[in-house]
C-alpha cells in the first residue's frame, strides 16, 4: 500500500492536452491539483481478489471508491466504473464489484467510484435550479475526468489500455467524460437516456419545465455520442423491455455514436440484471478482447 500511496504522489499530475468540440463544454478542470489519495485497509472479494478503499480529491471535491486489483505480475488494462441510481443497495460504486472481480482475474485493475446519486438526498431537488444543477453536472464530469487520471497512476496500470462502463446516469456522464477526454480505448454504456434534462424531472411537475430544458438543452446526449473518439470502440447494453427510456430513443441515441459501435439488446429491465449474470459476461468478454492485448508502450520488466 506504501508503494501505492508513493506512485500516485510522486508521479506528473499534468494531463494531455485534449482537443474539445466547440459546440460542447470543455469539463476543464486544474490538472496541477494533487489528487491527495488516502487508502483503507484492504480486503478480499470473491475469488481472492484484494479491493483497497479510496478516496481523494477532485477539484476541491472528496470522491470515495475502491480500488480491485488486477492479479498476477504484469501490466494490467484498466477499467473506470461509474453506476446508476436504482435499488438502494446498489446505487454505489459496489453494483460493479462482480465485474471487477471478474476482470481482475485475468489481470484487469479497475477503479469504482461513487457518484453523487449515491446519496439518496441528490434526487429530489434537482429541477429548483438549473444553475445549480448545471454546475454539479459539470462537476461529476470532471470528478470522472480525475478518476481517470487517478486509474491511470495506480502501479501497473497501462494507461494506454483504459475502458470506462456507465450506467443509466452513470452511462450518460459517462458519454459526456468521453466526448471531451479521448484517454480511453473503449466505453460501454448500459441503458442511458438521450436527455440529462428529462432525466433531472423524471416524475417531477415544474411549473417552468420548458424553461428548465431549455438550460439544460446542452445536455442532450447525442452531441456527446456523436464527439466520442474510441478506437477500439463503443458497447450499448440496452433493452427492449425498459419503462423509463423508449427503444425508439435507445436506438436513436446508438445511432448518433461516432465508431466504431456495437449494441446488444436484452429482454430485461432497466436494472439489466437476470441474476444470471449475462449482462456482466457480454460487456466483460467484449472489454477483454480490447484491454487484454500485450501493452501498448515498451516497459522495462518486458
Amino acid at each position: 500500500m506504501i508503494r501505492l500511496l508513493a506512485a500516485l504522489v510522486t508521479v506528473s499530475l499534468a494531463s494531455p492536452a485534449l482537443a474539445q468540440p466547440a459546440s460542447l463544454p470543455s469539463f476543464a478542470y486544474d490538472a496541477a491539483r494533487p489528487l491527495a489519495p488516502s487508502f483503507g485497509a484492504p480486503h478480499t472479494l470473491a475469488g481472492g481478489v484484494r479491493a483497497v478503499p479510496i478516496t481523494f480529491r477532485s477539484e476541491g471535491r472528496v470522491v470515495t471508491g475502491e480500488v480491485v486489483e488486477g492479479v498476477g505480475d504484469h501490466w494490467h488494462g484498466g477499467v473506470l466504473f461509474a453506476h446508476w441510481l436504482g435499488d438502494p443497495a446498489t446505487s454505489n460504486h459496489t453494483e460493479f464489484e462482480e465485474d471487477a472481480v471478474s476482470l481482475a482475474q485475468v489481470g484487469v485493475t479497475s477503479l469504482l467510484v461513487d457518484a453523487p446519486w449515491s446519496d439518496p438526498a441528490w434526487f429530489p431537488p434537482l429541477g429548483r435550479s438549473a444553475d445549480a444543477d448545471i454546475r454539479m453536472t459539470e462537476n461529476e464530469v470532471v470528478d470522472l475526468r480525475r478518476s481517470l487520471d487517478l486509474l491511470a497512476r495506480l502501479p501497473d496500470v497501462d494507461p494506454d489500455r483504459i475502458a470506462v462502463v456507465g450506467h443509466d446516469f452513470g452511462a450518460m456522464f459517462a458519454m459526456m467524460m468521453g466526448a471531451v477526454d479521448h484517454r480511453p480505448r473503449a466505453f460501454v454504456f448500459i441503458t442511458p437516456n438521450d436527455s440529462l434534462g428529462d432525466w433531472y424531472l423524471w416524475q417531477k411537475t415544474l411549473a417552468d419545465r420548458d424553461a428548465y430544458l431549455a438550460r439544460l438543452a446542452p445536455y442532450q446526449m447525442a452531441p456527446y455520442a456523436r464527439a466520442l473518439k474510441a478506437p477500439d470502440g463503443v458497447l450499448f447494453q440496452v433493452t427492449d423491455q425498459d419503462v423509463y427510456v423508449t427503444k425508439a430513443k435507445t436506438q436513436a441515441l446508438y445511432d448518433a455514436a461516432a465508431g466504431p459501435k456495437f449494441i446488444s439488446w436484452f429482454h430485461l429491465s432497466h436494472k439489466m440484471n437476470d441474476g444470471y449474470g449475462s449482462t456482466a459476461s457480454d460487456r466483460d468478454t467484449w472489454l477483454e478482447g480490447r484491454i487484454l492485448e500485450p501493452p501498448s508502450r515498451r516497459f522495462g520488466r518486458f
